[in-house]
This record gives structure tokens, sequence and C-alpha cells, in this order.
């Protein structure tokens, strides 16, 4: 897990100095090292902070190259099955990292090594001898990545804020709008003009210039069965545990994380946040006694929260998701160091159909209707949709029934904002979180499945619901779901509504980027 920097030009328009500046300040993307090599006469830099978390040694820093000396790789991420890649393709290594997995895997395969790697990811790697790279994206959009080109230069990095400050990029309103009323830009763009989100699931040559996608989420007919699920489940949360650095787990109190936990063999302490007023504190205490795990609570106050919204702000360079970001950082930096490894949720509730109000209403429609879904899903009646983001909700629905798209739109675009999320919250305190719900395995089994394997008209994640009545954790299914809940009260005892955080986040993010 890291920050990766790219830069390629044709003549220098981006300093050695001004690249490690930009660097050195998402260092706590990887405090345990930072590198970079520069090429051809200044006009090529490659530069990364590490997270040490399989083979910790100095060997597997980044940049790393191959004996030769012709290829580079920057490299944020974990491959979960790196060790069964070595064994299928015979590879004889130097260290015990993935990094060198990948790199070893290009060389052999090119990007058919793509096909091969299960986990999250997000890399660049350079051919000296040519003067050309290659970069690609995991599946599902769990590692971020952005790019920004033009006739001079192309640069890639794990964030956006920093590339953009960078450029000195100017603020593109339309994400502006965007995020007020679905939490992010539309796919593919950032809050950046001429910026982009490097799309998931697709990688690019330089010589090329465009992206390539090279896996599609497509419906199979695989039988499923409950025994089967817990199966995938079981296994996935059990691969998302490989390191060489202790795991912890989170712990909201309610079903996604208890069944991870109640897998986490490595854990021994698990993790929950919230607010004075605003928590779930007494049934996770509950849960992690049952499963014979240590917990620590984290309790936050209002205004704590609110100046970590700032903080955090200000570190990203961009406007934060969600007001439950600040819960996710506050909890990540009270862990203990050693645990730089933190088991998380997110997913359950995109692949088990969890928000059952849209998934039902999906299911109640034999006909598409954009102002109901977005009147569904939308956080604001003040901001109408940009055209942009029409544009993608109407081809993504074209010809699908409406539950359908509303399964792709959860994974299109839903989950890897939660994913982003996510990331930054974790990274932001140095910690690496791993989601083994967004696992190719249980998301393959599960897509364009019958919708009353997962919802029914009383209850949605059945499966999940079944494994928690397996484990003898019923209690759970009748505590009301709270989660990482970051609503803060207001001198009446009320709590704010969603509009607060985005004018506290906003008003940050325009007085930082702009002055």
């Amino acid at each position: 897990m890291c920050g990766i920097l790219f830069v390629c030009q044709k003549r220098k328009s981006i300093s050695k100095t001004n690249f490690l500046k930009i660097l050195k300040s998402q260092k706590w993307r990887g405090p345990d090292n930072t590198s970079f090599k520069s090429f051809n006469n200044d006009n090529v830099f490659l530069g990364h902070n590490r997270l040490s978390i399989l083979d910790t040694k100095p060997r597997s820093n980044q940049p790393m190259k191959t004996d030769d000396g012709r290829y580079l790789l920057i490299f944020n991420g974990e491959i979960y099955n790196y060790k069964e890649i070595i064994k299928k393709y015979n590879l004889r290594l130097k260290t015990t990292s993935d990094t060198e997995v990948i790199l070893k895997g290009y060389i052999l395969k090119g990007k058919d090594i793509l096909n091969d790697l299960d986990g999250m990811f997000s890399f660049v790697i350079y051919d000296k001898k040519n003067s050309n790279w290659f970069c690609a994206r995991d599946r599902f959009g769990i590692k971020p990545l952005f790019i920004y080109q033009d006739k001079i230069k192309t640069i890639i990095g794990s964030e956006a804020g920093s590339i953009a400050k960078l450029l000195k990029l100017k603020i593109d309103n339309e994400s502006i709008k965007e995020w007020k009323l679905f939490r992010s830009p539309a796919p593919n763009y950032t809050f950046f003009k001429k910026l982009k989100e490097f799309p998931k699931s697709s990688y690019r040559y330089s010589n090329l210039n465009k992206n390539i996608t090279y896996y599609k989420l497509r419906k199979n007919n695989n039988k499923i069965n409950f025994k089967k699920i817990k199966n995938l489940i079981d296994h996935s949360v059990y691969s998302h545990q490989m390191g060489d650095v202790s795991c912890t787990s989170l712990l909201s109190g309610g079903i996604d994380s208890s069944i991870i936990l109640k897998n986490s063999s490595k854990v021994k302490r698990c993790y929950s946040v919230g607010l004075n007023k605003n928590n779930e504190f007494s049934s996770a205490t509950r849960i992690s006694k049952k499963l014979k795990k240590k917990i620590t609570l984290i309790r936050v106050k209002n205004q704590k929260l609110k100046s970590t919204w700032k903080f955090l702000t200000k570190l990203r360079n961009e406007p934060l998701s969600v007001p439950n970001e600040g819960l996710i950082y506050l909890v990540c930096k009270k862990m203990n160091k050693k645990n730089k490894i933190v088991l998380t949720g997110e997913g359950a509730d995109e692949i088990f159909f969890g928000y059952d109000k849209i998934f039902r209403w999906a299911l109640s429609q034999k006909k598409f209707n954009l102002k109901k879904f977005i009147d569904l899903y939308g956080y604001t009646n003040d901001v109408k949709p940009t055209k942009r983001f029409v544009n993608y909700i109407m081809k993504l629905s074209y010809k699908k029934k409406v539950i359908n798209f509303v399964e792709d739109f959860f994974y299109d675009f839903h989950l890897p904002t939660l994913l982003r999320r996510m990331d930054f919250a974790s990274m932001a305190a140095s910690k690496e979180a791993r989601v083994p719900f967004v696992s190719k395995n249980i998301i393959e089994n599960l897509y364009r499945k019958k919708p009353n394997i997962k919802i029914n008209k009383n209850f949605s994640k059945i499966p999940l619901r079944n494994y928690i009545k397996k484990i003898k954790l019923d209690f759970i299914l009748n505590t009301k779901k709270i989660g990482f809940s970051a609503a803060t009260e207001n001198n009446r005892g009320k709590f704010h509504n969603y509009s607060v955080f985005q004018n506290i986040v906003l008003k940050t993010f325009k007085n930082e980027y702009l002055k």
C-alpha cells in the first residue's frame, strides 16, 4: 500500500524540485520509505511512498527495477494470490513481495498478467529502453489512480489533489455540482479540469493514448446456494489477512463487519468508533465478547469531528465524499502502530442489495424513471443533475431492466465512491484498508442472480442474515443499524443534516486550494 507519482514529459515543464515537493507532501500514504528515480535528462520521474506490508525489507522498496534495469515499477495495493502466480509461472524472485510478482509477471505475459491478478492495485511500469510506459487499475476501483495528459506531458498518480497542485489546475464546477448531489463527480472525472480518474478494469500504453478495458462483469450460470456463498466469504477473508505485519478489523456492530471479524483468525483486537450519543458500542462490545476478540471503543466529540473534516480536506486537496471519513480516519489513527492492515465491510450492501429502499423500488418498476431514481438516490433537491451525469445514467440504463440498471449503478458508481472514501481515510492514518467482500469470486458468483436470493419484501442481504444466524449472533438482526454514523448534534439535541458537512468541506477546500 502506498502512493505513486509518475511524470513523463517532452521537455522540462515539471522540475525535479516540484516533483519531489508533491511526492513528499503525500508521504502519509506511505511513511516507511520515500524513493524516486529520474531518467532522460530529468524528463521522466517515478516516485513512491511505501507502507511496508509484504517483505518489509529495503529490497522491496520502489521504484523496483528488473535485473537488467530496463523496466521499473511503482505499485499501490496488494495481490492476494501472488504465491499462486509464482507457482503457475515458476517465477524466480529475489524478494518475497507481490511487487516483484507484478514486475516479473508483466515481463513474461505483458498485459495478460492482469487476468491473473486477484487483489487491489494501480501501477505504472516504465520501459527505459523504449522510453514508454504501461499503467493499469484493478477490476472494481479499490485503489485510486488519476491521469493528466497534454501534448507535452503525462502525469499519473494516487492523489488527484496532489497532481492538481503540481499543475495548478482550475476547479471543475460541474464536478462540484455532482458532488453535492451524488457525493462524487461523474465516473472518470475529478474536481479539477483536464484531470481524469483512470477507469477501473482498464490499462493504457503510452503509444496508444487510449484506455483499454480488460475486464467486464458478466452474468455466469454458476449455481449458488448458502454453502457456496459462505465458503466464498470465508476464503476471501482468510486471503485478505495476508501480510508480514499485524492485522486488525473495524466493527460497527452490524452484519457485515461481524462476519469479517468472525473469520479473522489473525485479528486479536478490533475497533469501533462513534459519537458520544450516536454509536453502536453496546452491540459491538457484545459481538466482540461473543467472538472472543478484544475491542477498543473510540468516542469522538462533535467539534473534533468537524475539525477533522477540515484537516482531511486540506490533506487531500479535494472535497471528502461522506461525513464518516472523519470517523474512519480517527479510529485508524488510534490503532496500534503495529496494526497496518485493517479489514472492513465495504461492498456487502452493493453485492447483497443492502440499500433496500432503492432496490425494492427497482424491483417494482417496469420502466426506468430518471427523476424518481435521482430523487431516491440523490442527497439534495437544490441541485439539478449535470448533463454529463444524466447521459451517463441513461447510457448505463439503456435496454436494461430497472433492477439490473440499479445493480450496475451501484457497482459502477456507488461502490468506487465508497472505496475511495475508505482508501483515503485509512491511508491518511497510514493504514491499509482491505475489503474482503469486494472479491472477484464473490461478485462474479452473485452478479445478476435472481433478486429473491438477496432481498424480499421484509429483508435485504438474506445470505448474510443467514450467515449471522449460523454463527449464533442473531441479536444483531434486531439491533437498529447505525454503522459509523457521523450525524452530529446541535444545541437542541437534533442531528445536523448532510448539508452541514458539505458546507464545511467545500469552504475549506476552496479556501485552501485557491489561496
